[in-house]
C-alpha cells in the first residue's frame, strides 16, 4: 500500500487559520479533487471532513474514512469511522490518501508508513493557526519529486519521504 499525505497550507505552514478557515484557491481544491480520484480510500480527521463537506469537496464514489474513537451514526453511509491505533487498522487499498488534520498527520507520520507528501502552498501567512504536524518523534528527510504551479500564486510540492 502506498500512503500519501496531501495538504494545502499557508506559506508559514498552517493548514487552517485560528478560526479553522481554509481560504484556499479554486485551483487547489481542483487538484485535491483529482488526488482524491486517484486514491483507493481517503483518511481524514473529523474537522477536516466537516470542512470538506462545508466546501462541497467530497468526490462522488470516493471511499472516505474518518479517524475517530467516537463513531457518529448520523453521517452518510459512504463514510466509515475507524479507530486507528496502528498501521493494521488502516483500509487495505493500493493508495491511501491522508488529508489531515494535525493530529492525524502526525500520527500517520509517526507510524513510519508515509511514502509521499504533497503540499499545496497558498499565498497566505496566518498569525495563528492549525499546524501541518505536531511534534514528531524523529526527523524525516524529504526528496523533492516534482513542483507544479497551480495558479499565479499557488505552488504544489511533491516529496518522497526518506531518501
Amino acid at each position: 500500500m502506498k500512503v500519501v499525505i496531501y495538504m494545502a497550507m499557508s506559506a508559514n505552514g498552517f493548514i487552517a487559520d485560528r478560526n479553522l478557515k481554509t481560504p484556499w484557491s479554486d485551483e487547489e481544491w481542483q487538484e485535491f479533487n483529482l488526488f482524491q480520484d486517484s486514491c483507493g480510500a481517503i483518511l481524514v480527521g473529523r474537522i477536516t471532513y466537516d470542512l470538506m463537506v462545508e466546501h462541497d469537496e467530497l468526490v462522488d464514489g470516493a471511499n472516505y474514512y474518518i479517524a475517530s474513537s467516537q463513531p457518529n451514526l448520523d453521517t452518510e453511509s459512504a463514510v466509515k469511522y475507524i479507530n486507528v491505533t496502528s498501521a493494521g487498522d488502516l483500509p487495505k487499498v493500493d493508495v491511501l490518501g491522508v488529508a489531515g488534520g494535525t493530529k492525524l498527520n502526525t500520527f500517520i507520520m509517526s507510524l513510519g508508513i508515509v511514502d509521499e507528501i504533497i503540499l499545496d502552498v497558498e499565498p497566505h501567512i496566518f498569525t495563528e493557526g492549525v499546524p501541518l504536524f505536531d511534534s514528531l518523534p524523529i526527523d524525516y528527510k524529504l526528496v523533492l519529486l516534482d513542483t507544479k504551479k497551480l495558479n499565479e500564486n499557488t505552488i504544489q510540492l511533491r516529496y518522497k519521504v526518506g531518501g
